[in-house]
């Protein structure tokens, strides 16, 4: 009985299918016309953008099987031609919240879109393969570190939420998915990307610090004994303002990523040291490094001299000029405690050394280095060996020796270096290791 009562109940409940249709209104033939202009007019401006592009292509050069050859340069402008005269698509990594937002409003044009897409996976995968690590230590490709640490997906702490440009996130995604990657699978990496780069850039800045502080201990080794030093009065204890300098030059190039120290495990003391600096060819109108510290923070007259002494043997050999090379490790200061001395420490940093400038000119190891230098790949390690100990280090690790310089050629407040400088160091050595 109470079956029945139910089917009835709801048989009388049914609305006719009719009743539901009424409660739409139907568009007028007006507004189905305008509709349809609309989308026509969408699809033929996609179809003109696309065809300017094709005639560029069938016109450029061809190769000996009749296919454009074109470069990523030419693609571009044939792309931004298709657009404007004056478009040019924001460059990766992006480093600004205004290159972020502009590029979320890009987006919204499929050209641009495609354009950005492609640079996206020319960056993340070059050649169809993935980087290794995906974009838990790729992503500083897209966003630059100091600019992504600003973010995390959500928002949440002040940051700036990555969620919100729907536009970057859809095409980054597009990019990375494969077989088995679905959105979430996505999710899940950007925020593992955030937590990595975050913990990362801390530990950077932290060991750039750490470096520093532990190798001031080296004030009383390198700073006391070394020839130039002493040629200098840098040893001297009322010039502690030089000093003072010398290790914010130390401070500046340990920064690079790439100066090294070696540790007495019982004591956790430093014990030998080489501060390393990443040298390349200034921008046009720009000083290089040395020249650049010189003259904007080095004011004490002992700290300018030795800046002074270290341009000059520079400048006796143009190695890049003579290497053809743009980029390389410059070995600046090496130095050992008095009570580590005789143990093989020297050579062991140089070695080391080599063996990092090596990895670094086949793209390993870069994101342990600073942001700015992981484009650069240096071609050579090179030093100027003030002593006659270094030069003993310099020929045991194979450095090339290309000047060698008296120090009678140098003075300091009316005197020749050879004068102050122990005799049985007579001479520094430019020297090269070339990869």
């Amino acid at each position: 009985m109470k079956r029945r009562a139910a089917d009835k109940d709801l048989t009388l409940k049914k609305i006719p299918y009719k009743e539901i249709k009424n409660e739409f209104s139907k568009p007028s033939t007006e507004e189905k016309i305008k509709t349809l202009n609309d989308k026509m007019d969408m699809v033929l401006h996609n179809q003109r953008k696309m065809l300017v592009v094709l005639r560029q292509l069938t016109s450029e050069q061809t190769d000996s099987l009749g296919f454009p050859i074109l470069s990523v340069n030419n693609i571009k402008k044939m792309m931004m031609g298709a657009q404007s005269e004056d478009w040019l698509p924001q460059a990766f990594p992006l480093t600004e919240l205004e290159q972020m937002e502009a590029i979320e409003e890009e987006m919204n044009d499929p050209i641009k879109l495609s354009l950005y897409k492609q640079n996206m996976r020319d960056i993340l995968k070059p050649g169809g393969k993935p980087r290794p690590g995906g974009l838990k230590k790729q992503f500083h490709l897209i966003l630059a570190i100091d600019f992504l640490v600003d973010f995390n997906f959500d928002g949440i702490h002040n940051k700036i939420p990555l969620k919100k440009f729907e536009n970057f996130n859809n095409a980054l995604f597009d990019v990375q998915k494969g077989e088995g990657y679905f959105r979430d699978d996505y999710i899940t990496e950007i925020r593992l990307a955030f937590r990595t780069y975050k913990n990362r850039r801390h530990k950077n800045v932290s060991d750039a610090r750490r470096k520093i502080k532990e190798a001031m201990v080296l004030d009383s080794s390198f700073f006391l004994n070394e020839s130039v030093c002493i040629a200098c009065e840098i040893n001297l204890p009322e010039n502690k303002q030089a000093r003072l300098e010398l290790r914010e030059l130390c401070r500046i190039t340990a920064l690079d990523g790439v100066s090294l120290l070696v540790k007495e495990v019982e004591t956790g003391r430093v014990v030998s040291v080489s501060f390393n600096k990443i040298q390349f060819t200034p921008p046009p109108g720009d000083d290089h490094f040395f020249l650049k510290f010189r003259n904007e923070r080095a004011k004490s007259p002992q700290a300018r001299r030795l800046m002074d002494f270290m341009i000059e043997v520079d400048e006796k050999i143009d190695v890049s000029a003579m290497y053809k090379m743009d980029c390389f490790c410059e070995l600046m200061f090496l130095a050992t405690l008095p009570s580590h001395e005789r143990l093989g420490l020297g050579r062991s940093l140089s070695q080391f050394t080599i063996q990092l400038t090596q990895e670094l000119a086949e793209g390993k190891g870069l994101e342990e280095i600073d942001e700015k230098l992981r484009f650069k790949r240096p071609a050579a390690v090179t030093a100027i060996w003030t002593s006659s100990f270094s030069q003993k280090v310099g020929k045991a690790t194979n450095f090339k020796v290309l000047n060698s310089v008296l120090y009678s050629e140098f003075e300091y407040k009316g005197k020749r270096f050879s004068e102050i400088i122990n005799p049985l160091h007579k001479f520094c050595e430019h020297v090269i290791y070339k990869l």
